[in-house]
């Protein structure tokens, strides 16, 4: 049973803590890499502590743990090995504050007032200042389904809005066709201007049932490339007698030894490459959120 999942199922927490069992999964998967590099994590809405006193002991003694809750009693949950921030999240100033104290940031976990104003400010805030491999989770994304006082931004954005447009911008230079030739060529670094600080420092935005996971990372500008198929390799028989192959037929070119590759039919000595079906349509641009 992975570590996090047993420390719930087990109640080995000391401090009341909520959570939906199929999280833990996906906090394995991305959370498991940063155990032996002594993260640092800022959890905002900590409630009553559980997570908190979860996450040091997975990450153990040496992770440096901040928590941000809009609740004054949230203080409680200092020691030491922990500090606290207390405010709204869409507070703009005091998530200045927190980066300039405490990060840059490992690890964020969003589990705050899940408003699409709370949780779209605190990601234009933080997100840029997360490590080179740092993780973004974004938990109870499924508010963003509820309505009501979740959906509070005058644009009528929610979240999940927001983080499939990020999902575009991901493809900034994939997207564009005038760059399609480009990026088929060692000039395809010639475009790496033209996307934005999201595009080149994201290596994916991942959706789960009411998360949303972002990993960080800096990306070389893509590249495609057309590669003709190999050769099948067809393994020869050795003569007995001899202890030697056999001759090759003119057909056929030796490739490793003991093995011959056979002439794919149709593309002999000046045989010319069929032409490709690329199997492309064309179109207009695309509409993410069609009427």
């Amino acid at each position: 049973m992975d570590d996090l999942y047993s420390f719930f199922l087990q109640g080995r927490n000391t401090r009341p803590i909520h959570k939906w069992h199929h999280y833990f999964e996906v906090y394995e998967r991305y959370l498991e890499p940063f155990r032996l590099r002594q993260p640092t994590l800022l959890e905002i809405g900590v409630e009553n502590g559980g997570s908190l006193e979860m996450w040091r002991r997975y990450f153990g003694p040496r992770c440096r743990l901040y928590g941000l809750d809009i609740d004054p009693t949230a203080r409680r949950h200092e020691d030491v090995a922990t500090r606290m921030y207390i405010g709204d999240q869409k507070d703009r100033a005091l998530l200045r504050q927190v980066v300039r104290e405490a990060g840059p940031f490992d690890i964020v976990i969003d589990d705050g007032g899940h408003t699409a104003e709370q949780t779209i400010v605190t990601f234009e805030e933080l997100y840029p200042h997360l490590t080179e491999q740092g993780v973004y989770i974004v938990e109870d994304t499924h508010t963003a389904l509820w309505g009501g006082a979740f959906m509070d931004r005058p644009d009528g954005q929610s979240f999940l809005h927001y983080a499939f447009a990020r999902c575009v911008e991901l493809m900034q230079w994939t997207g564009r066709r005038e760059n399609f030739p480009v990026l088929g060529t060692d000039q395809n670094g010639g475009l790496a201007a033209s996307a934005g600080a999201f595009c080149r420092s994201t290596k994916a935005v991942n959706f789960f049932d009411s998360m949303v996971v972002f990993e960080r990372a800096r990306r070389p500008v893509p590249r495609h490339e057309r590669r003709s198929a190999a050769p099948v390799a067809v393994p020869v028989p050795i003569d007995q007698g001899t202890g030697k192959a056999p001759p090759a037929p003119a057909s056929q070119v030796m490739t490793l030894p003991g093995f011959i590759a056979a002439a794919p039919a149709g593309l002999g000595a000046g045989a010319a490459e069929p032409p490709a079906q690329s199997g492309k349509q064309g179109g207009g641009a695309f509409d993410p959120f069609p009427s």
